[in-house]
């Protein structure tokens, strides 16, 4: 363990997507009413000059109608990055799950192998520019690897609630 402090900054930037989550949920009546808590206390929750934070159980209730806002700054500064699943059908062909993930996979890897190779030879190693992932299409090549990686994931899901 690191042992980092939560700074002012990072409350503030918390604090701040609280406020962005309520607001997209419909206001500090809304939420409060949603969450089981008074208004104040959900109002309290987003003050950049209080110290609580809200509950997991009430960002979850609110996140789950206006999507991850809290789950993303939380991710952020954990330096990760939230990555929503791709709406998908999941069936249980296996096969052919197995077919697109591996030459999904293959072809960012090759790509991105590629793009580094060309760095190495001119001695700049480990780099990829923004022009070499647009001219690969590497975010649409790994965007169509997880949309395959989802379908997959909503077949296993299927099939295990069909136990």
């Amino acid at each position: 363990m690191s042992g980092q402090e939560f700074t002012e900054q990072d409350r503030y930037r918390l604090n701040h997507a609280w406020r962005r989550l309520f607001k997209a949920y419909g206001g500090v009546d809304a939420a409060a009413l949603a969450v089981g808590r008074d208004r104040s206390q959900v109002s309290r929750w987003g003050s950049p000059h209080e110290a609580p934070q809200p509950p997991v159980d009430a960002v979850a209730i609110l996140e789950r109608e206006v999507g991850p806002i809290v789950t993303t700054e939380l991710a952020w500064q954990a330096r990760h990055l939230l990555i929503p699943l791709p709406p998908v059908e999941g069936d249980s062909a296996w096969l052919n799950h197995l077919a697109q993930v591996t030459k999904d996979t293959a072809q960012v890897a090759g790509d991105l192998s590629r793009a580094l190779a060309g760095h190495v030879e001119n001695g700049v190693a480990g780099t990829i520019t923004a022009d070499e992932s647009r001219v690969l299409g590497l975010r649409a090549r790994a965007t169509e690897a997880m949309t395959h990686l989802a379908a997959l994931e909503k077949a296993l899901a299927a099939l295990e609630a069909e136990a």
